[in-house]
């Protein structure tokens, strides 16, 4: 499964612009028509808010930035190149990360996300439930020292018919 959609604030954007309109003290009526949107309901999903990374201080910049390198390495080393069998069906640890970028002498920054894609198929009902959670991590170098945050979620599982032959690929 493609995961490139996969957004860590998903539909959460309706209910913000809902909230935004009620502060500006725009009508009741608008932002129940945005919060009732069939969109919203397309996608259901969790999403908790962000942790704090505790600050760390690095002995200069470029060591704080070879920390990120490290940490991209590190995470695309959890990535599955292919499903893997678990208890019932399979799992995929998918990564979605550009990498560190530096956009200046002293700044840099690195988002990643990291998800795991479960199948477990039912053969006696004929069908597969595919779930999908993740946990985004944003971590930024200002100079010598690291700031940042973790957030996770999950998408609610989907049900699809199983193929003629019930087994999982």
């Amino acid at each position: 499964m493609n995961t490139d959609h996969v957004s860590a604030t998903g539909d959460n954007a309706l209910v913000r612009n809902a909230f935004a309109m009620l502060g500006q003290r725009s009508s009741l009526v608008s932002a129940i028509v945005l919060l009732c949107h069939p969109a919203s309901a397309a996608h259901a999903s969790g999403h908790l808010p962000p942790i704090p990374i505790p600050r760390q201080e690095f002995k200069d910049f470029a060591t704080c930035h070879a920390f990120l390198d490290e940490t991209y390495r590190q995470d695309l080393a959890k990535a599955d190149p292919k499903s893997v069998q678990i208890e019932g069906g399979t799992r995929q640890t998918q990564i979605d990360s550009k990498g560190p970028v530096s956009d200046g002498p002293t700044h840099s920054a690195y988002d990643v996300t990291e998800g795991w894609q479960v199948y477990h198929a039912d053969p006696a009902a004929g069908y597969l439930k595919i779930s999908y959670s993740y946990r985004t991590t944003k971590m930024t170098c200002e100079g010598r020292v690291l700031t940042g945050t973790h957030s996770q979620g999950y998408h609610t599982p989907r049900m699809e018919k199983l193929p003629q032959e019930g087994r999982l690929q």
